[in-house]
């Protein structure tokens, strides 16, 4: 009798346990969709007042880019500074936020690995970074022209398509987007969540294709 008691009593430590496992591991998973579903929130909307709009949120972001431009140490000839630049800057934010929305509810975005806590910034800065990224070979973005004039153009077959390495001067938006591609990318590089051993050659590549972009004022597109 005896030892069906003990054999009951380790069934129900089992039981137990296990329980609490899954309580913590749901605790675990809410926790984190809380914390995505504040980070998104932030960079789609903000603090949000009625009072002001969505669009004071948007200028609040512009001056976050604009000041990350000398924290994140860029260099002035890669600094965004025209009117029309800020302007353009306003549209792509606008059309980062429809896009990170869409994103999260379709269950595409994770909450990125971090032993630290990520900043509102930081998350927004590292998103937009990607959004960036993604979009860069764009012939139109916008409807703004990404190319001006095709400068250079090898036909290597076809293939489901031309397969082709062709090279185009960049339009005003496109300078304008690269700057600001760069401008996101050495915050990601100075920030703690996504460079936490603060390498200084973090993705050199994309830098130095960034600088070459801006500095020759064209872009090559290859497809193979």
């Amino acid at each position: 009798m005896e030892g069906i008691f003990h054999q009951l009593i380790d069934y129900a430590l089992v039981a137990f346990i296990i329980a609490a496992l899954i309580a913590f591991t749901k605790w675990a998973e809410y926790a984190r969709e809380k914390k995505l579903r504040d980070l998104v929130a932030w960079s789609v909307t903000g603090d949000y007042c009625p009072a002001l709009g969505q669009n004071s949120f948007t200028r609040e972001l512009l001056l976050k880019i604009l000041n990350s431009q000398f924290a994140g140490a860029v260099e002035p000839k890669y600094r965004i500074t025209e009117e029309f630049g800020k302007q353009y800057i306003r549209e792509i934010i606008e059309e980062y936020q429809r896009d990170l929305s869409r994103s999260y509810f379709r269950g595409l975005i994770k909450l990125p690995k971090s032993k630290y806590e990520i900043p509102h910034e930081d998350f927004f800065m590292m998103t937009l970074y990607d959004f960036l990224a993604e979009h860069q070979c764009d012939a139109e973005f916008l409807k703004y022209e990404m190319r001006k004039e095709r400068l250079e153009y090898k036909h290597h077959g076809d293939w489901e398509g031309s397969l082709c390495d062709a090279t185009y001067s960049l339009t005003d938006f496109a300078v304008v987007y690269h700057k600001l591609y760069y401008i996101s990318y050495k915050f990601c590089k100075n920030s703690r969540i996504t460079n936490p051993n603060e390498s200084p050659n973090w993705y050199d590549w994309v830098e130095k294709s960034l600088k070459e972009i801006l500095d020759n004022n064209q872009i090559q597109i290859s497809r193979y």
